[in-house]
């Protein structure tokens, strides 16, 4: 089964995992966020940047099957996915991805 090819189980679980990646991503930048503390003008633009930086690391966080598996072992590999999230995905799949995690 290459990187592309997607049966209708695993559709249905990388739907899901996308989802819970996404709830997990938003609740590290919004933590992130009500932690940075803002005293100056120098700090405002040093939110901006975190900011541009939170939205780059995320920009990775939609259904599409090019890359996915690459991008579900990157979101394994920064905590946004667990392993047994993805543990219905087919086994030589599930090696690759954890080869790139």
């Amino acid at each position: 089964m290459s990187n592309t090819e997607w049966n209708t189980k695993e559709k249905a679980l990388l739907k899901v995992a996308l989802d819970r990646a996404k709830k997990r991503a938003e609740e590290e930048a919004l933590k992130a966020f009500k932690s940075f503390r803002v005293a100056k003008v120098d700090d405002l633009w040093k939110l901006e940047q975190q900011i541009r930086g939170w939205k780059k690391d995320r920009e990775d966080l939609y259904l599409k099957y090019e890359n996915m598996e690459e991008r579900l072992a990157r979101w394994l590999r920064i905590g946004w996915l667990k392993q047994s999230e993805i543990s219905g995905l087919d086994e030589t799949r599930l090696k690759r991805i954890r080869r790139k995690a």
